[in-house]
């Protein structure tokens, strides 16, 4: 094996100045729907409890549905609300749901327990960080 000699190392150094040159580029190139530094996750949390009229399958199905829809609809809804205070820009990322009949003890009445999480990720606007 031969070492570099100054020709060798000289053309070799050309070529990785002009590889790092290139890596900013397409860096670059690549679409951004936020500004990195004003980008933040939000994550909101929502929870009720709804009677139940009775524990009949078409009863509790009904309540789920209708809790379900109350939920995504109040998530829809928070990007308006934190565009009023906080946000340039919102988007929803994520979001669970789950239901519980609940009945302590016996209480009537039987409850239905709805908890939603939501994940949203959010530009700031400006000020809004500090």
């Amino acid at each position: 094996m031969r070492p570099f000699n100054f020709a060798g190392c000289f053309a070799l150094a050309i070529l990785a100045v002009l590889f790092l040159t290139q890596l900013p580029a397409s860096v670059a190139a690549q679409p951004t729907a936020f500004p990195p530094v004003r980008v933040v996750n939000v994550a909101v949390n929502f929870s009720t409890q709804v009677p139940l009229p009775d524990l009949s399958e078409e009863a509790i199905e009904t309540s789920q549905k209708n809790s379900r829809i109350a939920l995504y609809r109040l998530a829809r809804e928070e990007c308006a609300v934190m565009k009023t205070v906080i946000a340039e820009a919102c988007q929803l990322t994520n979001m669970n749901i789950s239901t519980q009949i609940q009945n302590y003890n016996n209480q009537n009445p039987v409850t239905l327990y709805v908890n939603g999480n939501a994940n949203f990720t959010i530009s700031l606007k400006e000020g809004a960080a500090e």
